[in-house]
């Protein structure tokens, strides 16, 4: 009897160090900046300037390159740090259209030419949307960042945007 208390109290304990153990975050790295390997989706990889009206506004931006980081996006995220986004980068120039399908928060969405010029925008999409969204002309680059940023810091078509992203 006593033998089998013990027992149950070594199995407890051991499921609790696991427990403790198997739930914390590393210490290391925040959780925005682990490798895409662990999160399945890009990591914090580097920085695009918005240039409008003499002010500069920077953003922190993961970068889409695949079809499959552009298919996930942002999807399923239920925030998004106030100077952060994402840079979709495209092989060439054509018309572009998003939608918000398992976005579940707002954005807007900056449609960029292949000379860095933002070419329109689509400001506060609706969460969790079908409803396309296209360009008003092609874009080679794609911007995604809370809704009200493009209001907010005033940028608007025929603005240009500087990137700092190593390859």
């Amino acid at each position: 009897m006593k033998t089998r208390i013990w027992v149950i109290l070594l199995l407890l304990i051991a499921a609790a160090a696991a427990f403790f153990f198997l739930r914390r975050e590393p210490a290391t790295e925040p959780a925005t900046h682990q490798p895409a390997a662990e999160t399945g989706r890009p990591e914090i990889q580097g920085s695009i300037t918005f240039h409008s009206n003499g002010t500069a506004q920077k953003v922190d931006v993961e970068v889409a390159r695949s079809e499959y980081e552009h298919a996930k996006g942002l999807m399923d995220r239920t925030s998004l740090p106030h100077h952060q986004g994402m840079l979709f980068i495209f092989d060439e120039m054509a018309p572009r259209s998003f939608w918000m399908r398992n976005t579940r928060i707002s954005l807007d969405i900056i449609y960029v030419d292949d000379k860095k010029k933002v070419v329109s925008i689509q400001k506060n999409a609706v969460p969790m949307s079908d409803e396309s969204l296209p360009s008003t002309g092609p874009a080679q680059y794609v911007v995604e960042v809370n809704a009200g940023f493009a209001d907010l810091y005033k940028i608007q078509p025929g603005d240009s945007l500087s990137f700092n992203i190593p390859k």
